[in-house]
């Protein structure tokens, strides 16, 4: 897949709702705080990464992340789901204390054409819990050095909702 005219074979899931083909941080996870709109430097766990959208759901108890390659080379795909899953802080999360009594969950999915080098993300529900992370997103993708990114407008680090929506970035 070419990302940002660089060309790669892997790819790491996070929990957060990120793609990354920045391998290095595999064993550091996504970053739990948004700092601001991208392009930006820090954190370094969201170099090089389609955010679709980054947001803190935790699918710890609840939620599941399903993940397909599909197609016969060179018209594959990589498809990966976030179904169902809990928001930090809201019920049903390994922490209720931000949100309490509020059953807050996301479903998003993020795919990668091979060859066109597309990329399509697609939200079925996304909320907000206004009081954990400012109830922050970003839905978009930014370069390997955080120095170029394109992001949704309205959806760089601000508070939003969305059903049914879908957005495709072209290279």
């Amino acid at each position: 897949f070419c990302f940002f005219g660089n060309t790669y074979n892997r790819i790491i899931v996070g929990s957060n709702g990120v793609c990354s083909f920045n391998a290095t941080n595999a064993a550091a996870g996504n970053s739990l705080q948004i700092p601001g709109t991208i392009p930006s430097a820090t954190p370094a766990d969201l170099m090089n990464s389609i955010m679709g959208p980054w947001q803190d759901i935790d699918p710890t108890n609840q939620g599941q992340i399903f993940y397909e390659l599909g197609g016969t080379a060179p018209c594959r795909y990589f498809k990966v789901s976030w179904y169902n899953s809990p928001y930090y802080g809201a019920d049903n999360s390994i922490s209720t204390g931000s949100c309490p009594g509020q059953d807050l969950r996301a479903t998003q999915q993020i795919i990668l054409y091979e060859t066109t080098n597309l990329i399509d993300i697609y939200i079925q529900q996304k909320q907000t819990c206004a009081n954990w992370n400012g109830g922050l997103a970003i839905e978009g993708i930014q370069n390997a050095n955080g120095t170029q990114a394109v992001s949704v407008p309205g959806r760089n680090a601000t508070q939003w909702t969305a059903t049914n929506s879908a957005h495709r970035f072209t290279p």
